[in-house]
């Protein structure tokens, strides 16, 4: 995904949308971009950053926790060196499976699995 991208799920809870913010964010000295989960009327948005390496390291999430507060550290959610062509990512409560080269295709939550809404032309 790019900035301003947008990527719309269908599940259990109704419409899911993935949408990757055009911002940077400082958390703990460090630039990382933020992804923000919408359902229904409720937002969640996680920070992360992509090293030079493609790992992919957690930041935090707004309201719950950041890197850099309360001795919390970011944690390693990607490690591209061991990565298949379908990996599965978690944030906490939120695991999105990317398949390399589409990005997400996946996302599960506590209600349950959300597949590719094909009709919302996103």
């Amino acid at each position: 995904m790019a900035p301003e991208d947008v990527r719309a799920f269908e599940g259990p809870g109704g419409q899911l949308l993935l949408i990757f913010v055009d911002e940077t964010y400082d958390i703990d000295g460090t630039y990382a971009s933020a992804l923000t989960w919408r359902l229904g009327d409720d937002y969640t948005t996680d920070y992360f950053v992509e090293d030079d390496s493609g790992d992919l390291w957690w930041y935090g999430r707004r309201g719950s926790w950041r890197a850099g507060r309360h001795g919390e550290q970011p944690r390693l959610v990607l490690d591209a060196a061991t990565a298949d062509e379908r990996t599965v990512v978690e944030f906490g409560d939120l695991a999105v499976t990317l398949e390399r080269g589409s990005g997400p295709v996946r996302v599960e939550t506590r209600q349950g699995a959300y597949e590719p809404d094909a009709s919302a032309g996103t």
